[in-house]
């Protein structure tokens, strides 16, 4: 089966390989759609974030969705032929076959597309997030309006927030933010961005989101959140970052993740006794059906972030398209066929 596979740092190889195998517990999945993670997949080919899987070779992608083609013996309640669409970081979607355990997907409706269905991944730790920081009535600011900052727009939307605020150099971004709800669109390239949002609010947001994850936006989180307010971190910064202030405030910081026993960062020992690992972007099978259930109830649109699309054996010049153009570029979709 033909797969991108990413060799070593920087070596990223569309090859034919030998499709997985499956256990008594697994399902291969014939994959549809996969979307590229505009930030993720750079940053594993980059050598800032390991490959999934932590090691090399590593096929890459990690939003996807397809057709069930094989069931393990053991596995219940899956049937070949079943639409679903993968979660929590399950490595190996820009291939044609993946593998999978049954509690790594959800079932898709039939009239769903692939292409939306791939968006979910994302969209599920957007939701999460939202539902952990934001509360009808609240003022919020987003700081970025990539895909992830778009959904952001939505999803708060969804949740009841008074008035929203969007930080976003790029025209077309902030256009579609202005599209999805936001209140005020903020140029960070133009305009001052505490000044500007204190013109607005006076005391500051309820509830400040980053979704960029650059020093940029860090450093200005405890300028732009209310005494006693709440940040939420959504971006992935990868340089040292301060958030001076922060005690000062009195916020409270959340992150898009969850506590887990069996994924995420370092061992820590919660405050139940318990050892767990760091928050990351694990979350659980409900958390995607809920973000499902915003896609069929139209509270979120994600065929409007959908901008390009390319064939598996093209995957070189979808990532040149996410580099060189990011303003005509928002989700983009690998299919492994015609």
């Amino acid at each position: 089966m033909l797969a991108a596979v990413l060799e070593d740092v920087e070596k990223l190889v569309v090859k034919d390989i030998e499709p997985p195998k499956i256990s008594e517990n697994e399902v291969l999945i014939e994959v549809k759609a996969a979307s590229i993670c505009n930030t993720t997949d750079w940053h594993i080919i980059e050598g800032k974030h390991r490959p999934q899987g932590g090691r090399f070779p590593s096929v890459l992608g990690h939003e996807g969705s397809g057709v069930v083609a094989e069931v393990g013996r053991c596995v219940k309640g899956i049937n070949v032929g079943d639409k679903v669409a993968m979660r929590g970081w399950h490595p190996g979607c820009f291939a044609e076959y993946t593998k999978i355990r049954p509690d790594r997907m959800i079932l898709i409706p039939e009239n769903m597309e692939f292409e939306d269905a791939s968006c979910l991944e994302m969209l599920a730790p957007v939701a999460n997030l939202t539902r952990k920081c934001v509360e009808l009535g609240d003022l919020v600011i987003i700081l970025g309006l990539g895909p992830a900052g778009l959904m952001m727009v939505q999803t708060v939307k969804a949740a009841g927030a008074d008035t929203i605020i969007a930080s976003e150099p790029l025209e077309t971004r902030r256009k579609l933010g202005e599209e999805f709800g936001a209140d005020h669109l903020i140029d960070p390239a133009k305009e001052d961005v505490i000044k500007r949002v204190r013109e607005i609010t006076r005391f500051g947001a309820d509830v400040v989101i980053d979704t960029a994850g650059v020093p940029e936006t860090y450093k200005i989180l405890t300028d732009l959140v209310k005494p006693g307010g709440v940040i939420g971190l959504f971006g992935l910064a990868w340089t040292p970052i301060s958030l001076s202030g922060f005690h000062e405030k009195g916020a409270r910081l959340i992150p898009s993740g969850e506590f887990c026993k069996t994924c995420g960062g370092e061992l820590v020992v919660g405050p139940d006794g318990e050892v767990y690992r760091t928050p990351s972007y694990y979350y659980t099978r409900f958390v995607m059906q809920r973000a499902l259930r915003l896609v069929e109830t139209g509270k979120v649109n994600l065929k409007r972030l959908i901008t390009h699309r390319f064939l598996l054996k093209e995957i070189h010049k979808a990532f040149s398209q996410i580099k060189e153009k990011p303003n005509e570029t928002l989700k983009v979709i690998i299919k492994p066929r015609p």
